[in-house]
């Protein structure tokens, strides 16, 4: 969410040639890290039918991509950005919220309702 909000509010200098790579940079620090995590959860929470949400997983990838390529021409930086940073937020309230019903159902006394 930092290097989005960094890439809302940079203003691009010819001398600031140094950031076209430190934001490239981190920004694929963050998306391995955020691919790992989100697989690795896919795998816990669908440990017996891995195949189907793995396969669903690259599905909803490839059609976010698709989508984002689709606008891409239509929309301007700074609004791309902000569709970026609300599914960000998002995708981490839902994974939280995931997390925490995984951590009450292997609590003792835990009654599925």
């Amino acid at each position: 969410l930092v290097i989005l909000v960094v890439m809302l509010l940079w203003k691009p200098l010819p001398t600031d040639q140094y950031v076209f790579f430190i934001v490239p940079g981190v920004w694929g620090l963050a998306d391995a890290v955020w691919q790992t995590q989100s697989s690795a959860l896919i795998g816990v929470v669908f440990f017996d039918d891995q195949e189907a949400a793995f396969a669903n997983l690259r599905l909803f990838v490839s059609l976010g991509k698709t989508m984002a390529y689709l606008y891409s021409g239509l929309l301007c930086e700074n609004v791309k950005l902000y569709i970026a940073c609300c599914l960000l937020v998002i995708a981490v309230v839902l994974s939280t919220i995931v997390e925490i019903l995984i951590h009450n159902k292997q609590r003792p006394g835990y009654n599925n309702i």
